[in-house]
């Protein structure tokens, strides 16, 4: 029933942002001109790390208390945590050993870390680029510890049916889901993270245009 695993742990797979529509979206900020490029990265990269922490202290906590495959009920059968560990990709899908995706997650980490700290960028884009660096770099560690992804958040949800995949080299098992895929807080800064990206990129700015060509 959990064959399908982790839930928007799409920046192993994603395709990098537009950054051309993210870095003209707002004017310059005062740090990135004044303060050397530590500081920025601190400023910039703090909520980042807080929630990294949280979330490792989370999975370090289930790997205390829980036996992998074992559950818990938190509150009836709305929400369990299951300790299960993901060697692949978001919703199990392999398309390589488990280096393939630690080699993604990295470069993906580079590309947002530098983004972040060098482009200029409107503040929800920003905390958009920031939730998603964070997830990755949570899962990306759990892959550098144990070799596979710590999952345990499991959430009732309404029946429904996913055909099996099975085109090159993405394999993916049909399931009959009775419950959401088990997820972590990495996966749910992530697909937060995406969110918000969505909304900056092509809601935000279609409404209120950018507002760094606004007439004097």
């Amino acid at each position: 029933m959990h064959s399908l695993q982790g839930v928007g742990r799409t920046t192993e797979e994603s395709v990098a942002p537009n950054l051309e529509s993210l870095s003209t979206d707002a004017p310059p900020d005062i740090d990135s001109k004044v303060l050397p490029w530590w500081r920025v990265a601190l400023v910039r990269l703090w909520p980042a790390g807080v929630i990294i922490l949280f979330d490792q202290v989370t999975k370090v906590m289930v790997q205390s208390n829980i036996e992998p495959g074992a559950s818990v009920s938190i509150w009836g059968n709305w929400i369990i945590f299951t300790h299960q560990l993901n060697p692949a990709g978001a919703m199990s899908i392999r398309l390589g050993p488990p280096a393939f995706y630690l080699t993604i997650t990295a470069l993906v980490v580079v590309f947002l870390t530098h983004t972040i700290i060098t482009r200029v960028v409107a503040p929800m884009s920003r905390w958009a680029l920031t939730l998603i660096l964070a997830g990755a770099v949570g899962n990306m560690i759990d892959r550098i510890r144990i070799g596979a992804v710590i999952d345990f958040v499991d959430l009732e949800f309404f029946d429904f049916s996913l055909p099996a995949i099975d085109w090159g080299p993405i394999h993916v098992p049909g399931d009959l889901m009775t419950r959401w895929p088990v997820f972590n807080v990495a996966d749910a800064s992530v697909s937060v993270g995406i969110g918000l990206l969505i909304l900056a990129t092509f809601i935000f700015e279609r409404e209120h245009g950018d507002p760094s060509r606004t007439s004097d």
